[in-house]
C-alpha cells in the first residue's frame, strides 16, 4: 500500500467504504459545543454577578489579574479593611474596567501593607499605588502595642517601598464618638506631617465625611470606623480629583 492508498484508507467511512468521511460535520459539532459552553458560562457569570457580591468581586479581580499580564494596571489598591471595603475601585475612580486590583486585607498595619506594595510592583507594575493605612496602627497605639515613633518609621518605610510609582495615601478617619478616635487623630497628625515631608499625595476623607460639623457613627460609617457605601463614593471622588490633578478628567 503506497502513501496515497493509505490516505484514502484513513478517510473512508467505516459504514460505507465507498463514501469518504465528511470532515466538516465534526467541526460543526465542535463549534456548536463550544458556543453552548460559552453561552452556559455567560449565563453563570451574569447570574453570579447579580446574586453574590463576594463572588462578583473575586471574578472581577481574577479578570483584572490576567488582563494585567499584557497591559499592566493603572492602579493597585493596598491597605487595610478600609481599602478592602471599597472593593472595585476602578468605577469609583473613573477608570476603565479591569484596570485596578485591590490587594487590601483586614487587620493590616503599615508594617504589613508594605508586602502588598511590593507584590503590586513586582506583579502588576502599576502607574499609581493607592494606600489605605494607619487605622490599625491607631488601634495598636490605643492599646499600647506601638508608639508614634514606630508608626512614623513604618510609614516612611512603606512609602519608600513604593519606589518610583506614584503614591496616594488615604489618611485614617473615624466618627468623633468612636472609642479610639483620639488615637486616630494623633496618627492622622503624624502621617500628615511626614507625608508632606516625603512629598506624598495625601487624601483626607474627613473633607467629605462631615456635614454641618458632625460625623457621627450613623451618618457616614457602618460602625464608627468602616465607611458606608455612599462614603466610599465620596472618598472615590477625592481620589479621582487627585489622580487627574483637578478632578475634571480622571486618569486612564
Amino acid at each position: 500500500m503506497n502513501s496515497l492508498q493509505f490516505a484514502a484508507f484513513l478517510t473512508e467511512s467505516p459504514l460505507n467504504p465507498n463514501r469518504s468521511l465528511n470532515l466538516k460535520s465534526p467541526l460543526k459539532r465542535i463549534g456548536r459545543l463550544i458556543c453552548l459552553l460559552l453561552a452556559a458560562a455567560g449565563v453563570l457569570f451574569i447570574g453570579t454577578l447579580s446574586v453574590n457580591s463576594h463572588a462578583r468581586f473575586q471574578i472581577v479581580e481574577t479578570w483584572a489579574h490576567y488582563i494585567s499580564k499584557p497591559f499592566g494596571l493603572t492602579a493597585v489598591v493596598c491597605g487595610d479593611s478600609i481599602g478592602a471595603g471599597g472593593r472595585h475601585w476602578w468605577y469609583r475612580l473613573g477608570l476603565a474596567p479591569f484596570r485596578t486590583r485591590n490587594l487590601s486585607g483586614g487587620g493590616q498595619t503599615m508594617l504589613f501593607i508594605r508586602s502588598q506594595v511590593e507584590t503590586a510592583l513586582s506583579t502588576y507594575h502599576p502607574d499609581t499605588i493607592l494606600i489605605f493605612g494607619g487605622t490599625n496602627d491607631a488601634m495598636a497605639l490605643a492599646e499600647g502595642r506601638t508608639s508614634l515613633s514606630m508608626i512614623r518609621e513604618d510609614f516612611a518605610k512603606l512609602i519608600e517601598s513604593a519606589g518610583d510609582a506614584e503614591v496616594l495615601f488615604v489618611l485614617p478617619v473615624a466618627a468623633k464618638d468612636f472609642p479610639s478616635s483620639q488615637s486616630i487623630q494623633e496618627v492622622r497628625e503624624i502621617l500628615s506631617v511626614e507625608g508632606q515631608k516625603l512629598g506624598v499625595k495625601l487624601i483626607d476623607p474627613a473633607e467629605v465625611l462631615t456635614e454641618s460639623g458632625t460625623n457621627s457613627k450613623d451618618a457616614f460609617f457602618l460602625d464608627g470606623i468602616h465607611p458606608a457605601q455612599e462614603s466610599y463614593n465620596r472618598i472615590g471622588k477625592l481620589i479621582r480629583a487627585a489622580l487627574s490633578g483637578d478632578g475634571s478628567e480622571p486618569a486612564k
